[in-house]
């Protein structure tokens, strides 16, 4: 809680009962995230973003123009790699690839990772001091074991 910059107050009265307070700054929001891996970092997608989650074989993605696409529900869909779009490594060739099939404001994409974790109600709070600005990135939460997990903005990942 402390890490969140918030606080938890309690009023106890006998006779009366115990009163619990939470207090959680304003700059923080509720949102639904799935967590996912790559180039062995874990990200948050926001739900409201994703979709669909696919398998997508090797064979299936073919190359157009300066990169990869795949077909999904009878439309051709760019394939980008998370791990790239991060600052991460080119990702390995793969027997199938893992796709999150994310809309970006107009416009449907795949983003590759390397595993699809878990989703998760976090409390987002708002990139500040060194990572203001980052780019393609939200906000970050702290995930129940402690780590610390950047949740992205798609538009801006993409864009």
């Amino acid at each position: 809680m402390q890490r969140l910059g918030g606080r938890i107050a309690i009023d106890s009265r006998p006779g009366q009962g115990t009163a619990m307070t939470l207090v959680l700054p304003l700059t923080l929001t509720l949102t639904k995230v799935m967590v996912v891996s790559s180039d062995g970092e874990s990200w948050g997608m926001p739900m409201e973003s994703v979709l669909e989650t696919v398998r997508v074989p090797a064979a299936s993605v073919t190359a157009i123009r300066a990169g990869r696409a795949f077909n999904w529900r009878d439309r051709t869909v760019p394939l980008l790699s998370l791990a790239e779009l991060v600052g991460g490594g080119p990702s390995p060739p793969r027997d199938d690839h893992r796709v999150l099939v994310v809309r970006c404001g107009r416009e449907v994409v795949g983003l590759a990772v390397d595993a699809i974790q878990d989703r998760a109600d976090v409390a987002v709070r708002p990139l500040d001091g060194l990572l203001a600005g980052m780019a393609g990135v939200s906000g970050t939460t702290l995930l129940g074991d402690g780590r610390v997990l950047m949740v992205l903005d798609p538009e801006a990942l993409v864009g």
